[in-house]
């Protein structure tokens, strides 16, 4: 009994869904599916090749053959091509979206293998497109030895073979991508300063990374599978924390998702200590689970009871750290925005603005950061800086910096002196090379006119845009730190007149790209010539625009800078 038409194409559809749903590797589905297609139409040879969207062009992934030596001959040269939209039997397709049928290859003007298929003795080629959800993800061909018309059976078939394909090849993409995310959020959270504590519904530890190792005493396999409460909570708090949770559970509705608390905590051998608290709900899934982001606020609560008596014997006003932002989102959007103030301060005398963009992929933490903080007594401390590189290890750099900058900046009035702090800091506990660059400025706010004091380390300079049109720059550009043990650092002073403008920002500003080339420091001077009258935030928002482009999602790098402007 022969098969006809009709069985053949549900037997080799049949077989075509099977071996894609049972195939692990890219690789393996693609050698089953050359064997597939050519065994049943009785091609010789195959091959696969790739989209790469970012070069336009069509690129060799995979091939197959009978195994004779011509063959093999072409199809080695054919591993050597790339192909553009609408050249060549591939480009066709890739242009088309449709299947293509050479009857005799030999004599179709638009095959540039003509040659080595003809020493090969190939005739009739055919070719589909891997079709993807947004468009052909790559192209399948296959080659004959002998002259054959199109089959009307046969097309219908490669082009349900090329849909089949192309959701397969979507969804390894796919998981490749979401097993990247998850590592990259899982190197994120394993390199996190602060303890990040993981729980299920009924308060189960699940995750416990090594900041939480360290600061309450449980390794992560002794941690995994216990109650938080027994963990962490003092005995006199768990009865309040198990019934929040049961209650977020019954009803939803929570009162502490989402808020910064300072609670007390409790670590393995009993000792307790202070502990800043922000609680997110991780997705949307049910039963929930939630993630803890906990920091140790011992040496901050001593240094604050310190500085509180101090002020208090002097009477003076009490200096109030701010803490790092922490918002109910992913946890490398947590970290991210835990490099930058959650909003800028109203500083009496001056305006403000400031203004950040990530580069790259959004998923990648950068390294940019600025800050502002109230030092007390009409005094504040301004800084911004560009930590090396992106990423986990980036945004750790950055904390320590943000954190050893704040620390000195109590008690060191020189803008000099807290970056040499920091540069001791770096070398002390990065020694294998990791450096920054970084303005620090002390404002003096009691005066007639506002009054900075700043030093450069490695970074480019502030300019200062004054009223009557001249813009200068403003100090000098120092060593950047974390290099050398005595780096060149000097202070400098700023007073900014009626209507002047300061402003810093990182080299990102001067890279980022403009229609008439890189921005440069000769295009924000000019850019900042055009700002007279603006207020600091439109200032800011307009400087950022400029650098981010128009028309584009992302700056190639980060891009941050803060506007400081003394009223009319």
């Amino acid at each position: 009994m022969t098969t006809g038409p009709r069985e053949l194409r549900v037997q080799t559809e049949y077989g075509l869904v099977r071996l894609l749903a049972e195939a692990g590797a890219l690789a393996d589905a693609t050698q089953r599916l050359f064997e597939l297609i050519a065994g049943t139409f009785g091609w010789s040879a195959g091959g696969l090749l790739l989209a790469d969207a970012e070069a336009g062009l069509l690129r060799w992934a995979d091939d197959w053959s009978t195994g004779e030596p011509e063959l093999v001959t072409f199809l080695r040269l054919s591993r050597r091509l790339t192909w553009v939209r609408g050249i060549g039997l591939p480009g066709r397709v890739w242009e088309s979206g449709e299947p293509a049928w050479i009857p005799d290859v030999t004599a179709d003007p638009n095959f540039p293998r003509v040659q080595a298929a003809a020493a090969a003795g190939l005739k009739a080629a055919v070719a589909f497109p891997i079709a993807g959800p947004e468009g052909p993800l790559g192209v399948m061909e296959f080659f004959g030895t002998e002259a054959r018309e199109p089959e009307a059976e046969h097309v219908e078939l490669i082009r349900t073979a090329g849909r089949q394909m192309g959701q397969y090849l979507a969804r390894i993409r796919a998981e490749e991508r979401l097993l990247a995310s998850e590592e990259r959020s899982a190197a994120i959270v394993h390199a996190a300063l602060d303890c990040v504590i993981t729980i299920d519904a009924p308060g189960v530890v699940i995750d416990f990374n090594p900041a939480a190792e360290a600061t309450f005493g449980y390794s992560r396999e002794e941690a995994v599978g216990r109650e938080l409460a027994d963990l962490i909570v003092p005995p006199e708090l768990r009865d309040a924390h198990r019934t929040a949770l049961t209650r977020y559970r019954e009803t939803g509705r929570a009162s502490i998702l989402g808020r910064r608390l300072e609670l007390t905590g409790m670590r393995a051998d009993g000792t307790r200590l202070p502990v800043e608290l922000t609680i997110t709900r991780i997705g949307h899934q049910d039963p929930p689970m939630f993630a803890g982001f906990l920091r140790d606020i011992t040496e901050r609560r001593r240094a604050q009871d310190e500085l509180s008596a101090l002020l208090v014997r002097e009477h003076e006003a009490r200096v109030r750290a701010e803490t790092a932002e922490r918002e109910a989102r992913s946890i490398s959007d947590a970290l991210q925005r835990s490099l930058l103030p959650p909003h800028l301060p109203l500083v009496p005398t001056v305006e403000l603005g400031a203004g950040y963009l990530a580069g790259g992929e959004s998923i990648d933490v950068g390294g940019d950061f600025y800050d502002i903080f109230d030092l007390g007594e009409g005094q504040w401390g301004i800084a911004i800086g560009d930590v090396r590189g992106k990423g986990a290890d980036a945004a750790a750099v950055t904390g320590l910096v943000r954190y050893t900058l704040r620390t000195a900046a109590v008690g060191e009035p020189s803008p000099r002196a807290v970056l040499q702090v920091v540069n001791d800091a770096l070398l002390r506990e990065l020694p294998d090379g990791d450096f920054c660059t970084a303005v620090y400025a002390r404002l003096d706010t009691t005066g007639s006119s506002p009054r900075l004091t700043l030093a450069v380390g490695g970074h480019p300079p502030p300019l200062v845009a004054r009223a009557g049109g001249a813009i200068v720059d403003a100090g000098r550009p120092g060593t950047l730190l974390g290099a050398v043990a005595q780096p060149e650092l000097t202070d400098a002073e700023v007073v900014l007149g009626p209507g002047d403008v300061l402003v810093l920002y990182t080299d990102g500003v001067m890279e980022s790209r403009t229609p008439g080339g890189r921005l440069g420091v000769d295009g924000l001077s000019l850019l900042l010539g055009t700002c007279g009258g603006l207020d600091a935030e439109a200032i800011a928002g307009r400087l950022l625009t400029a650098a981010a482009g128009p028309g584009r999602e992302a700056p190639d790098d980060d891009i941050a800078l803060l506007v400081v402007r003394a009223p009319d």
